[in-house]
Formats: structure tokens, sequence, C-alpha cells
């Protein structure tokens, strides 16, 4: 079994961005936490007023998200000197709930990739590359490959400005998963997609 990238849907000219949201968490085969030691070491982005901002300190992992053509895609989000794709981190429970960090669950890598519309209409598949000795062991690259089509909630309305293109499928790996899609967001109008990895399956 195997997923491939679907035909575009309808209703994808008036959306002014993309923005495509997943929540990866790794563990090993005994269900330990390997996202956990990473959060400890989570650094301030702010410099005018440090705070803890929850994103991973970039020391300790690269991530390169490469387009469906083959092109490798910078994110718009800019934290400090920091420039192109970062993770953040949040902990979840089984349910996918948000969680304090003393709460039963696990941590997920989240990764929002916001992409002009006008420039990039649909990803149908994204490529996240992975160099994490943290979680895997090694310094060699892993890759996540996500493959992505407008949901019902993107299509209606159609004139939305901002879309939240829907992951369906999953590979890393010989593992062939279906994330979760859940809204998060202060108001719930964002939508992310939870997947759970198992390293060494």
């Amino acid at each position: 079994m195997a997923f491939s990238s679907c035909h575009k849907r309808e209703g994808y000219v008036y959306a002014t961005s993309c923005t495509y949201c997943i929540d990866i968490s790794f563990r090993d085969s005994l269900g330990n936490d390997l996202v956990a030691p990473l959060v400890k070491e989570q650094w301030s982005s702010n410099h005018q007023k440090p705070s803890w901002q929850g994103e991973i300190n970039p020391d300790r992992y690269s991530l390169k998200i490469v387009s469906q053509f083959g092109d490798i895609i910078a994110n718009d989000r800019i934290s400090g000197s920091v420039k192109g794709p970062s993770f953040f981190s949040a902990k979840y429970d089984s349910r996918y709930n948000l969680v304090n960090d003393d709460e039963r669950g696990w941590y997920y890598l989240e990764q929002q990739l916001m992409l002009p519309a006008e420039i990039y209409v649909l990803q149908q598949k994204l490529v996240y590359t992975i160099v994490c000795p943290t979680i895997f062991g090694d310094d060699l690259s892993h890759e996540v490959i996500t493959y992505w089509d407008f949901s019902n909630e993107d299509i209606n309305p159609p004139l939305k400005k901002e879309k939240f293109p829907e992951c369906y499928g999953v590979v890393f790996d010989d593992q062939i998963l279906v994330p979760v899609r859940r809204t998060t967001g202060i108001r719930g109008t964002h939508y992310s997609h939870f997947v759970d990895i198992i390293l060494g399956k």
C-alpha cells in the first residue's frame, strides 16, 4: 500500500495562503518519548523580552522541507536570528488534547509551513528531512513524507483567505500512517495533524 498525490480540487484560487500544520511524536519500541529530551533545551526567541517560546534549540537538529517539485521551501516564520523551517514543541495526551508538562502525555514536534497561495497553490507532497541525533541516535537524514489535499473546510466557504490543507497520509521508513486531524488555536480556527512514529518498529 502506498499513498499517491491526488488531483487538486476546485476552490483554491481565492486563498491568500496555505498553511501546512503537522505534529510528530517519536517513540521507541517501549513507548519512551524521544522528543522529551529536546524540550529541556527550548530556547528564547524573543530578544527584547526574554521568555521561553517553545522553540527547539536549532543546534540540536536540522530540518529541510522539500516540495513536490523538488525545490527546498523556506518557512515564512522568522524567529530571532533563525530563518527557515523550525520545530516547536507541545505536550498532548492520547486524545491529542494539550496538557501541561507535569501531566501524562507525549511531546510533539510542531511544524507550521505557511506559503503564499499565488506561489504554491497546493503542495500535494511535502518531504520533511530531519537530522537529529537525540531522536534517531545517528547523524543521518531521516525523511517523513507527507501527502496533502484540500479538505471540505477549505473548500467551503470558497472565499476563506487562509486554508489549512489536510494531511491524509504519512510515510516513514516502512510505516504507512494516517494522521489524526484536530482543530487547534485559541478559537479552534486552525487545524493540525498528529502522527505517532515508532522507531525500530
